[in-house]
């Protein structure tokens, strides 16, 4: 387990590296915030996973949004 958030973790770091710094010298702000979130969160989402932390599918609350959106009845 330690191997795997290591892994990932040098992964992120590279990410950040080559992708996140580029943006931030090229003051590219709305880039950069959103790019900053979103592998802020994935990160987040990675590390609870590999700590075997129980995360909530997605898929019902999508379907419900979707039911609602195009009137669709279950």
């Amino acid at each position: 387990m330690v191997v795997i958030i290591a892994l990932c973790s040098i992964i992120f770091i590279l990410f950040i590296i080559f992708e996140l710094i580029p943006l931030y010298r090229k003051k590219k702000w709305k880039e950069f915030w959103v790019y900053t979130i979103l592998i802020s969160f994935s990160y987040i989402i990675q590390l609870l996973f590999d700590l075997g932390v129980k995360i909530p599918s997605p898929a019902v609350p999508i379907k419900k949004l979707v039911s609602f959106v195009f009137g669709l009845q279950d």
